[in-house]
Formats: C-alpha cells, structure tokens, sequence
C-alpha cells in the first residue's frame, strides 16, 4: 500500500521548479498588472475605499496587510516588495522564504479589494502556499546553477497539491450537470456574449456542432480528473494523457475567454505533474543529466524536504481545510443547505475558501452594464455609452460594453 500511495503522489522534483518558474511568472505579471491599477483600486480614495473592504469584513473577519494603513506610499511598497519577492521565486533565490513572502503578500491584496476576487487569484495563492513546503529550489534555481538533478518529491503537500487540481475539476464537473452542459449548449450561450468572449470564440459561434462537441468534451474531461491524474494502473502514461487534455483545455480558455489569470495559473500548476519520462525529451533532456525512468515502479530518488514534520502537518491541515471546504460547497448545491460560516472563516484566512461556479451557470455570465443616471431636466442617460439616453428603462442594452480591462469588467460584474 505504502508503494502505490508513493507511486500515485510522487511529484518529480524537476516538474516541481517548472511549477514554480511559471507560478512566479504569473505572479509577477499579475502584479505589474494590478500596479497599472493602483490609484484607482488600491489608493485611499480609489473605486473601493478603505471602510467599504473594512465594512464588507465585518462578519467574516481577515487579516491583510494592505488595510494596515491607508497611506499611498505604503500600499506602493508593498507592491514593490511583492514583485522583488516573485523575482527571488522566478530564479530561485531561498525558494521557499521568497513563496512564503509572495503567499502572505498576495494573501494580503486579495482581501483588500473584495470584489476583484477570482477563481484564479485563488489558485495562485494556493500554489504559493504549497510551494513554501516543497523543495522547489533544487532544480532550475541559482542554488543548482539552473541544472535540473532527477528526483522525487512525496510528501502530504504533494498530494494536496494533486488532490488540489482533482477535487476542482471533479467539483466543477458535478456542479456542471444542468440543462445546458448536458445538452451542449453551454459554450455557445457563454462565448455569445461579447463582453466576456475573445475573438476566436466569437468565431466560434459561427459552428454549433462543434462547441457542442467542446461542451460534452470539457464536461467529461472534468469529470474523470481523479481517474487521468490519480489512476494506480499505468500512473505515468494515464496522468500524461491528463495533463495533456487538461492543459489542452485550459489553451482553449485562455484563447477564447477573459478569465484574467485562471488559464494560465492552472497550466501552471499542471506543469508540476509532468511524469519523470518527459525529461527524457528534448528541450527537456538539455536541462538534466540523468535519464529518468519511463515504468511506474516507485522511484528510489526521494528528495528530503526541509522540516518535513513541520511541512507536513501543515500541508495535511491546509489539506483537511481545502477538502471540507469542498465538501460543505457540494452538500450546498446539493441540499440548498448552508452550514455554518465557521469552516469558510477559517479556511479563508488560508485563502482555501474557492469557489468553481463560474462557468456552471452560462446565463449567469451574461451582462449589460448601464450606468445610469438622471440629468437635472428628468432625463435618464446611460454614462457607459457616451450619455445615451434610455426612454426604456426596463430593457437591457443592446450592445455591450468595452472596458480598459478585464479587472474594471470584474469589478463591474461583482459590484
């Protein structure tokens, strides 16, 4: 039993720096990006002041850095400061110390601004926290002068980063079963809206037949997460189909969609299950010296972690918390019963309380925003469209509108 459990949740230490350069990557992007923003929602008197993000946690209490003190100059240098630390973890600098400051620093932005909260600011802040127990400095880092030694990870975190992937995809399947992904309209009712759809996916809608393949084709792929990525027979071969379909799918998302970093978080993140045999291919083999082996037996090379006790009754508590978090969502759904808020406290302050309902209701995506207002001569106009004037005001918009970035779209659809 111990073999099997090794062989199915042993992560190759060389996947897991490729995780971590692409997390720091995103990280890093991510943070320029929202410096682009930062006068108007992060400064005092910015979109989202700071009593309203005080007000919005008044019965659901969390800690943040970034509501210390409304100075601009301090909410500056904590950006600052975040964006080094992702440097440290892109080139691999004291890996785990440079996680564990970009984990409590982007912790921190998340609960500054609520409404700009997404699915993929989640994911990132969970793969920052598992990064802080794993060793992802040795391999691809200044430590290992950027070669890439063979070896293996096993440990409570790298299961919980496997069971991270498996319980969102499986979770997103089930909450998926409704009228439209069963009857394969899904895609074409989200990428319809031109407001939330790229280019390519509104070309895409000039060929129904084939998103109704697509929606079938996700819907099924999500829902054989824990077989493709969690299969004891044939461990290695399965999960390479599944990271292959999965980041295949995630390609597509990020072509078709806005989902601000969701797409390529989780790409990210799938990179650190590449099984040991890719390393045998070129460009991959350049990197290491070792060929690795392509059977599933267990792998001798286990690399030690750093404080493994410590490292591991974190993780198998980060864990506990993500799967209930889990748990408690589906029974919701499920029953329409809520349970008490104590468990979504408590795994918010780790930044475990995701949610995967963004695509799961189609119709729920689709927006007309309309700035409304009324001029002193009792006139109704539209400010989002140069001031048009609405003599119906019942009726949705007709077109949709262009914003100057995904984060002010985000920003609109919460508020």
């Amino acid at each position: 039993m111990g073999d099997l459990l090794k062989r199915v949740f042993s992560l190759d230490v060389r996947s897991i720096a490729l995780m971590r350069i692409a997390a720091a990557g995103v990280l890093l992007w991510d943070t320029c990006d929202r410096i682009r923003h930062l006068a108007d929602h992060y400064f005092a008197d910015s979109v989202i002041p700071f009593e309203i993000a005080e007000e919005y946690y008044k019965y659901a209490p969390t800690w943040s850095l970034h509501l210390l003190s409304e100075s601009n100059t301090y909410q500056t240098s904590l950006f600052i400061l975040q964006a080094i630390a992702a440097c440290f973890l892109l080139v691999g600098y004291h890996s785990r110390i440079a996680a564990g400051i970009c984990w409590i620093l982007f912790a921190s932005v998340l609960a500054r601004v609520p409404p700009l909260l997404t699915g993929g600011d989640m994911l990132l802040c969970s793969l920052l926290f598992f990064l802080t127990l794993l060793p992802c400095s040795k391999c691809l880092s200044v430590h290992s002068r950027f070669k890439a030694p063979s070896g293996s990870v096993y440990s409570f975190a790298t299961a919980a980063l496997l069971l991270q992937f498996v319980v969102m995809y499986t979770v997103t399947g089930l909450l998926k079963i409704n009228t439209e992904w069963v009857d394969g309209t899904a895609l074409m009712i989200i990428l319809s809206d031109t407001g939330l759809a790229k280019p390519i996916g509104l070309w895409l809608t000039n060929f129904p037949l084939v998103l109704m393949v697509l929606t079938w084709g996700a819907l099924l792929l999500e829902l054989v997460a824990q077989v493709l990525l969690l299969s004891p027979y044939k461990t290695n071969r399965i999960r390479t189909v599944g990271v292959v379909s999965f980041i295949g799918l995630h390609v597509g998302i990020f072509l078709t969609m806005e989902v601000l970093v969701f797409s390529i978080i989780s790409i990210a993140g799938l990179l650190s299950f590449i099984p040991s045999s890719w390393w045998n291919y070129k460009p991959l083999s350049k990197l290491t010296p070792a060929k690795s082996n392509d059977d599933d037996s267990t792998q001798s090379g286990i690399i030690p972690t750093a404080f493994p006790k410590i490292s591991n009754i974190i993780a198998a508590w980060g864990l506990f918390v993500f799967l209930a978090v889990a748990a408690t969502s589906l029974y919701t759904h499920a029953t329409n019963t809520y349970i008490s808020d104590k468990i979504a406290i408590v795994a918010h302050q780790f930044r475990f309380d995701q949610r995967w309902e963004m695509f799961t209701k189609p119709y729920a995506l689709c927006y007309r925003f309309a700035a409304e207002v009324r001029t002193a001569d009792g006139r109704f106009v539209d400010l989002l469209r140069a001031n048009e004037e609405r003599p119906n005001r019942e009726a949705a918009p007709q077109d949709t509108v262009k914003f100057k970035s995904s984060r002010w779209l985000l920003l609109y659809r919460q508020m």
